[in-house]
């Protein structure tokens, strides 16, 4: 318990200006109340264990979150989370640990509240490196955002109140912190089975040359399984894109568009209702799209399913190795005459600060260090087809993959689509949707 507060409390960025008629040394000592108050929380291991065969935490992880962000979160951890605990009973660790991520606390002053009250809004990331009955690992991360409403209790504190609040959790690892140690020890980081050094040679020479051309007509088609029997389920995105000139403009599923400029790096989507601020963030008022940032290092939340055609062709920019295979006849329809199984080193990508940094951190959240790509190419040596699983086989009946068509290669590009002002874009990590 310790070693978590003190982890916790020297993480905290602390923003000890006077508020009202509490002093700047008020604040500072309330804001290490708090440290302690929610260390307690993280250190409990009612909820860091199992009396049963299956981790609570593999199940619930993503929820972690939702309790740290209520009034006395320990109890709501313990009583909510994992309600198998009782009795006393011995419970063996279903989760290595926790760890502390970038903290900080600022006073902030709310009028429509009664001027003995301490309001602090606090911001904080953790880590939790979680391990299912199977030995199966995974890294899942939380973001927590909350104004508490604290009050003097003797030469103390304590909660009054929790004011706005919200979270984001799920696959993921806090900004700015390492794999951890012994994570993916055993993992297997082979050359893919028959790899040579001239099939790898020609993937790169494709990719080079599939970023020379004009203009283009992209699918992308996303295979997942629906329930645990394995019934596929399948969502696709159609529409042109410029390589050459870094822009696409999509629809998926015929209906939801999605916009890329900046060879990628800006991937808008249409705002889907109203956009209410984050604690301790601001949305321009009038923003109708939002974005969503692909190069972001050890996001908080991580999607190995993302459709952007320049991640797609990023990701084999890691390629480590990569073997001569035969096109299967989707492949060769697509117009592949040559086709290959490239290996991506997932470590790579993550660290690449660049379009693939997210998807690589997706990878490693999910104990997959790496990935092949199955590449299918053209007479003319350009990239026609592209196809990656999106889990590994111990995680889903049917396995869900994203594969990427590139069709009618032609020199001119198509119509760059109408590129919003900053101020009708709402960024990542700053909002919600209402409910």
């Amino acid at each position: 318990m310790s070693s978590i507060t003190d982890a916790f409390r020297s993480s905290v960025e602390i923003s000890p200006a006077a508020t009202g008629k509490f002093s700047a040394t008020d604040v500072e000592d309330a804001t290490r109340w708090l440290g302690g108050y929610l260390a307690e929380a993280h250190a409990d291991r009612d909820w860091l264990c199992s009396t049963s065969k299956d981790s609570p935490t593999e199940v619930f992880g993503p929820g972690l979150s939702e309790w740290l962000a209520t009034k006395d979160g320990k109890r709501q951890l313990t009583g909510s989370l994992e309600p198998r605990l009782n009795g006393g009973k011995p419970c063996k660790w279903a989760a290595p640990g926790v760890v502390i991520g970038s903290q900080s606390v600022k006073p902030v002053l709310d009028p429509d509240y009664p001027d003995d009250l301490l309001d602090l809004e606090y911001k904080g990331q953790f880590g939790y490196r979680l391990t299912g009955a199977s030995g199966f690992e995974t890294l899942q991360a939380g973001d927590f955002r909350a104004v508490y409403k604290l009050t003097r209790k003797g030469s103390g504190w304590e909660i009054w109140a929790i004011g706005q609040n919200n979270y984001w959790g799920g696959l993921g690892w806090p900004d700015g912190l390492d794999i951890p140690d012994g994570y993916g020890a055993n993992a297997d980081r082979s050359p893919v089975k028959g790899a040579t050094p001239t099939a790898w040679s020609e993937v790169s020479a494709s990719l080079k040359a599939t970023r020379k051309v004009a203009g283009a007509d992209w699918q992308s088609v996303h295979t997942f399984a629906t329930d645990s029997s394995g019934k596929k389920g399948q969502s696709s995105g159609a529409g042109t894109i410029s390589p050459k000139g870094g822009f696409a403009d999509l629809r998926f599923d015929g209906k939801d568009r999605e916009i890329f400029f900046d060879g990628g790096r800006l991937d808008l989507s249409p705002a889907d209702g109203a956009l209410l601020a984050r604690v301790g963030e601001a949305v321009p008022k009038k923003a109708t799209w939002t974005s969503f940032d692909p190069t972001r290092s050890h996001a908080v939340f991580t999607s190995a399913t993302d459709t952007n055609p320049f991640v797609q062709l990023a990701l084999l920019d890691h390629v480590t190795s990569a073997a001569g295979a035969e096109c299967t006849p989707e492949q060769a329809k697509s117009g592949g005459v040559k086709c290959y199984v490239a290996r991506v080193a997932a470590t790579n990508a993550a660290y690449s600060d660049g379009l693939a940094t997210r998807l690589g951190w997706s990878l490693l959240a999910s104990h997959q260090f790496v990935s092949d790509v199955h590449v299918a190419v053209n007479a003319k040596g350009q990239l026609v087809s592209t196809t990656r699983a999106t889990s590994p086989p111990s995680q889903s009946v049917v396995p869900g993959s994203v594969t990427g068509t590139l069709r009618n290669l032609r020199d001119q590009a198509p119509a760059m689509p109408e590129r919003p002002n900053d101020d009708a874009i709402a960024k990542e990590g700053t909002f919600y949707v209402a409910q």
